[in-house]
């Protein structure tokens, strides 16, 4: 499966560290947020029809095994793993 990222960024505040990154797998795209610190947590946006209509916030997850838990496709459960493994480098 092959993941074309398009963009990452890294920041820190407030005590935490925030990863970001934009990503595209096949026809499925998303941006992915990993925050580690005091309040860490994983936010992720699937780019669909859904978010082009509503242009939601995403979905925010306590934990990666959680976040991994909500989406049955592997794309999705693929970026967020990469993300997570990118922002722990």
């Amino acid at each position: 499966m092959d993941i074309s990222i398009t963009s990452t960024a890294r920041r820190s505040y407030n005590g935490n560290e925030h990863f970001a990154a934009e990503m595209v797998c096949g026809k499925h795209a998303a941006s992915i947020w990993v925050c580690r610190g005091v309040d860490a947590h994983v936010r992720v946006v699937v780019k669909n029809a859904s978010h082009r209509c509503w242009k939601g916030l995403g979905k925010r997850f306590a934990t990666v095994e959680a976040a991994l838990a909500a989406y049955k496709t592997a794309a999705v459960r693929t970026m967020i793993e990469t993300a997570c493994e990118m922002a722990a480098a």
